[in-house]
């Protein structure tokens, strides 16, 4: 008897949930889909996508369509759609400046009165700079204070033409204190220098960059190397101790 109330129980809760799903995705038809994949974007252009949809049954009444970002903006054709009218949303996509590699970025519609959306659409791409740099992400072990870390890296030209770089700037803080009562201090490197401004085509140059804390303290950061159409991070991840000092200061007595 119990098992026969729980079935009847559970084709009952079916059917309620199941036409509810179905009615919240017959609002619109995607003509071109619901994805538009873009593929490789330079980081100084902005590429633009339509979507291109149908209301069904009933009139839409769009209220808003919201990208998830900044570097997302949109456009709408029409905010009343009779039923079995054929809409847009163009989308423009500019890259962040640094941003490099795969980027997934959406946009959210919803109807009058609602506050939760009734479809999404994504964008795909893949975000690429005029530089290139083998190791994005440099850590290093516990170095000795009063002593200077140097980290030398190589920013690369895949591009046909000259690059010249014209920004080069540190981005890095200096924790020090206790586990429980961090402090933040600005640092700046005290080398940071390019061997040339200037990268011949399918060439590189060399970057020196360096610091020396006069206490023990982590260092997390990173540098920009740029221009006006292009960037690039390389990021610095690493710890200086003075208990390291005081053991090479011993290996040298």
């Amino acid at each position: 008897m119990h098992n026969r109330i729980t079935a009847r129980c559970w084709m009952a809760l079916c059917c309620f949930v199941i036409p509810y799903g179905l009615q919240a995705q017959s609002h619109i038809e995607f003509l071109n889909g619901r994805e538009a994949y873009l593929g490789n974007v330079h980081q100084s252009r902005q590429v633009e996508h339509e979507f291109r949809m149908r209301a069904l049954k009933d009139t839409l009444f769009l209220s808003a369509a919201k990208p998830s970002c900044l570097c997302t903006t949109t456009a709408v054709s029409d905010s009343i759609v009779p039923p079995d009218s054929v809409f847009s949303i163009r989308v423009k996509l500019s890259a962040p400046k640094g941003s490099r590699g795969p980027m997934s970025k959406f946009v959210k519609l919803y109807r009058r009165g609602e506050n939760q959306p009734f479809a999404k659409l994504l964008l795909h791409a893949t975000i690429t700079s005029s530089f290139s740099i083998r190791t994005p992400l440099i850590r290093f072990d516990t170095a000795a204070v009063g002593s200077e870390k140097t980290f030398e890296v190589w920013i690369g030209n895949p591009g046909r033409d000259s690059l010249r770089i014209t920004k080069l700037k540190a981005l890095c803080a200096y924790y020090t204190g206790r586990q429980d009562a961090l402090e933040r201090h600005t640092i700046e490197p005290t080398t940071l220098h390019v061997a040339d401004s200037v990268i011949a085509p399918r060439d590189s140059v060399k970057l020196t960059v360096g610091f020396r804390p006069e206490t023990s303290g982590k260092l997390q950061g990173a540098i920009l190397i740029g221009n006006n159409d292009s960037e690039i991070h390389i990021f610095l991840e690493g710890s200086f101790s003075d208990q390291t000092h005081m053991k090479q200061t011993k290996r040298r007595n």
